[in-house]
């Protein structure tokens, strides 16, 4: 049996270790389905009934679970031990394809370098470079011009357009789009939209991920440009010319608007918006379908549409609950007073 000790992966998890640390563990399963081999990850509160009900060698957990016989491995960031876990106990497997193969299409003065690998019906266009390392996979397209990185995964259907760049250690998610034109139109009169072309490129840094479906398109006259480290969800939007920090993180569904500026670690949340030119500062946290009109500053939370202060919106939210009674109550008070004003009226004109 291969594995851990739940002893050696306490330590390597930085968690606390709760029971028998002899016994062994080989994967990682939902508490549910897991084996008597298999850790299982047990954090939403939700959830803490299955601890009774499960198979599992052992529980791994944000905080000790009273009157379960498991052992158990307690952890400060839950997201940070499962991501470790499952690189320790699930690892990915190593490609062995190397090479193109014969029904690939590559141009003659294509570099393919050592250890890459072009799968089945992929495409290369003339004077492209494939780093060391990185897989071009099936029905994917790489233009004239454009540059993988080593280490890189093109995944199946994926697009890296001509001139477009892709850095080391870079994904693109399958039916990924790098580098189509950006949508720019003026009106001639008489003759409805004309479309404005598109010169520049796409330039993704070293370890930048493009989830499935997400597309980036190239820069008007420069390039759009997505800083190192940073990962994008799938079916995500960055228009022409956006440019965004080191290590940003854009969820699910976001659009990112023409020219607009994300700085270094910011978070937008799920069907995010940011406005054509907006700014958003570095670590800025925007919330999910927040739209941002207005440039937000290094460090802030926002929320709603159009964006402001987190806390302010929160309080908003909870007045909007309340409207309907808020009414009743405005409405009962105006007729108080306005009795009370027909009262002071009738008094006053009963007077000798």
């Amino acid at each position: 049996m291969t594995g851990l000790t739940l002893h050696e992966l306490g330590a390597r998890l930085e968690a606390e270790l709760l029971g028998d640390g002899a016994r062994r563990v080989t994967g990682v399963a939902e508490p549910l389905s897991a084996g008597p081999n298999e850790l299982a990850p047990l954090f939403a509160e939700a959830r803490l009934g299955e601890a009774q009900r499960t198979r599992a060698a052992a529980l791994l957990v944000a905080r000790p679970l009273p009157g379960c016989a498991l052992p158990q491995l307690v952890c400060r960031d839950p997201r940070r031990a499962l991501g470790l876990a499952l690189e320790l106990l699930a690892p990915e497997a190593v490609p062995v394809e190397r090479g193109v193969d014969p029904r690939a299409a590559v141009a003659p003065s294509a570099v393919i370098e050592e250890g890459a690998w072009v799968g089945p019906f992929a495409f290369v266009g003339r004077e492209a470079r494939i780093g060391a390392g990185s897989r071009i996979e099936p029905l994917s397209y790489v233009g004239a011009r454009a540059r993988v990185g080593s280490g890189c995964r093109v995944g199946p259907g994926a697009t890296l357009l001509d001139g477009c760049s892709l850095g080391a250690g870079g994904v693109l998610g399958p039916g990924a789009v790098v580098g189509a034109a950006g949508f720019g139109f003026y009106r001639e009169p008489g003759a409805g939209w004309r479309r404005i072309r598109s010169l520049g490129t796409v330039e993704l840094g070293d370890g930048v991920e493009l989830g499935a479906g997400s597309c980036v398109d190239r820069g008007t006259l420069g390039a759009t440009r997505v800083g190192p480290g940073s990962k994008i969800d799938n079916l995500v939007q960055l228009a022409h010319n956006v440019s965004v920090g080191e290590g940003a993180l854009i969820c699910a569904q976001a659009g990112i608007a023409g020219s607009a500026a994300l700085g270094d670690g910011c978070v937008l949340g799920g069907q995010a918006g940011v406005g054509d030119h907006r700014r958003v500062g570095a670590r800025a946290r925007v919330g999910g379908q927040a739209g941002v009109v207005h440039d937000v500053p290094a460090d802030a939370e926002v929320a709603g549409t159009p964006a402001i202060d987190r806390r302010r919106w929160l309080r908003a939210s909870a007045l909007f609950a309340r409207l309907g009674e808020l009414r009743r109550e405005l409405r009962a008070l105006g007729a108080a007073l306005t009795g009370r004003s027909s009262s002071r009226q009738n008094e006053e004109s009963s007077e000798p």
